[in-house]
């Protein structure tokens, strides 16, 4: 390795530590970390080959909730930034859905629901599954599920065409969109890091559940 390459590999580690928040814990050992620090840690170590797309199964697990929001955040900014983050989850609380940009919603295996995070009560309530006004939409698609009957899930999964189909994506866009996933979108721009900021020229990403 050239030294001007060596030098701009350890420019680029250094950007990748700011830009996790990881500079006070970038002399700790790996064992010393708290369960946040290290699943920033893993991200991290990934973003190092400087990949397009990034692949998360269950990154929340064995979290608080806070520390869960934070790391969310940090993918949802990575996504704005121009890759593409895919990422499974269990349980997110209303805060957390509020950060993903696309959802694909499984059950059985099967693709029941897949588009935008604010059209996914619209889309239940035109499926007769209407979610009672202040109740965690993601809570309340799991309740329903878990006591649904085979029929409920063919019609669900027949819907998308088991999200091979788009074509009620244009009458859902056309919809009103629920108060509810809309009222904390300042706490995701609050959260927006200097990565964003030094990539604002390329593309948007996704990130998907």
């Amino acid at each position: 390795m050239t030294k001007n390459a060596a030098i701009n590999t350890m420019n680029y580690v250094i950007d990748v530590i700011d830009t996790l928040s990881m500079s006070t814990c970038s002399n700790t050992r790996a064992s010393s970390l708290s369960g946040g620090e290290r699943k920033r840690l893993c991200i991290a170590v990934e973003l190092i080959n400087n990949p397009p797309i990034l692949f998360f199964d269950e990154p929340t697990s064995g979290l608080d909730s806070q520390t869960c929001f934070q790391l969310l955040s940090l993918l949802s900014a990575l996504a704005a930034a121009g890759r593409t983050v895919i990422c499974t989850i269990h349980q997110p609380s209303m805060k957390i859905l509020e950060l993903f940009q696309h959802l694909v919603v499984l059950a059985d295996g099967r693709c029941i629901y897949r588009g935008g995070v604010p059209q996914l009560i619209s889309y239940m309530a035109q499926k007769g599954l209407c979610c009672p006004p202040y109740h965690n939409p993601a809570d309340f698609i799991m309740e329903t599920l878990l006591g649904a009957d085979k029929g409920l899930l063919d019609r669900l999964v027949m819907g998308v065409n088991n999200g091979k189909s788009e074509e009620w994506d244009s009458v859902l866009v056309q919809g009103a969109q629920t108060p509810s996933f809309t009222a904390n979108q300042k706490s995701q721009s609050a959260y927006k890091i200097s990565f964003e900021e030094k990539t604002q020229d390329t593309p948007q990403g996704k990130a998907i559940p």
